[in-house]
């Protein structure tokens, strides 16, 4: 599944064997996502901000402490990513600010999806949309951009906001920031102003100490570990025995089966009376020999099923 849903995303074999797997395995190590949903969201990650194949290794590292730093489960930050990814990249901003945002913002949003559409609107709205927001970015000293319009670390931003309100009261603040941002990613300005720029800078760098891997190995100890290793060796048995030409074996006996069970559907009045001819005589042997009546009588059809004495069995000998 995971390497389809690679391959779907547009990675080539080269890249999906040389490293794309590995990294959606040690994401869904990490977090216990599948590795369906892992691998998309990899990709989705390398579409939206331009990375290539050699990066995953880093972008999975990133999601997993992003999840270990944060209250985000692997579901929640799918969902926030699904946002706000395609907006942030084309913004200009790095995956490490941006993974690292999303975990700094998550205790004032009740859902991934939530958060993500409240950082989307954040970074819309630090070009101002109106007079009255641009007024009140020049009174408080407020650039978000360099002089070249290049987006400012998220570092600088979130210092920024912190330095500019903080001698405001609660409720000019909240003017301010419903000015600026809006309802809707008011709440992502805030938790990014509390934090300031040495919390985002403090928390980006323990999110970049994590490693996807390291968690990976960690929750395959113990009983889930070795349920999960169950599985594995399960599939590579699967996988095995369709290399070895088992699985054709094994495909013609159900085509085989199939062909008997519908001559049987398609020829059943004829088949019929000699069924039941069949099962009266061994219904009687069994009943003989001391079964119970019902018993035999079930045992005794469905052997008049198969047996070569009636056209059903002929039907079995032929086809199988």
């Amino acid at each position: 599944d995971a390497i389809e849903v690679l391959a779907k995303n547009g990675l080539n074999a080269e890249q999906i064997l040389g490293g794309a797997v590995d990294a959606s395995l040690a994401l869904a190590g990490a977090l216990g996502g599948d590795l369906a949903s892992s691998a998309d969201l990899a990709t989705d990650l390398m579409a939206q901000f331009k990375l290539n194949a050699s990066d995953l290794p880093g972008i999975v590292d990133q999601v997993t402490g992003a999840a270990l730093k944060s209250k985000f489960s692997f579901d929640d930050l799918r969902l926030a990513i699904g946002q706000a990814g395609g907006v942030a990249g084309g913004a200009g901003v790095e995956i490490e600010d941006f993974i690292t945002a999303i975990a700094a913002i998550a205790p004032n949003f009740a859902s991934g999806s939530d958060a993500g559409t409240g950082f989307k609107t954040f970074l819309q709205r630090l070009t101002p949309e109106s007079d009255k927001a641009r007024a009140a970015m020049e009174r408080l000293g407020l650039e978000f951009f360099d002089a070249a319009g290049n987006m400012r670390p998220l570092e600088e931003i979130a210092g920024a906001l912190q330095t500019a309100l903080q001698g405001l009261d609660e409720e000019a603040r909240n003017e301010v920031l419903k000015t600026l941002f809006g309802s809707d990613a008011t709440r992502a300005a805030i938790a990014l102003m509390e934090q300031g720029e040495e919390g985002i800078r403090r928390l980006k760098a323990e999110i970049g100490n994590v490693s996807a891997e390291q968690q990976a190995e960690a929750r395959m100890k113990g009983l889930n570990g070795a349920l999960r290793e169950l599985n594995s060796a399960w599939e590579d048995l699967l996988l095995t025995a369709a290399n070895s030409g088992a699985l054709d074996t094994s495909t013609a006996a159900v085509e085989r089966l199939t062909d008997a069970i519908r001559y049987l559907s398609e020829n059943f009045s004829e088949v019929l009376p000699w069924i039941e001819r069949v099962a009266t005589a061994l219904t009687a042997v069994l009943v003989a020999r001391g079964l119970d009546f019902a018993t035999a009588k079930i045992l005794a059809t469905g052997a008049s099923l198969l047996t070569p004495a009636t056209p059903a069995g002929w039907a079995w000998s032929d086809q199988l």
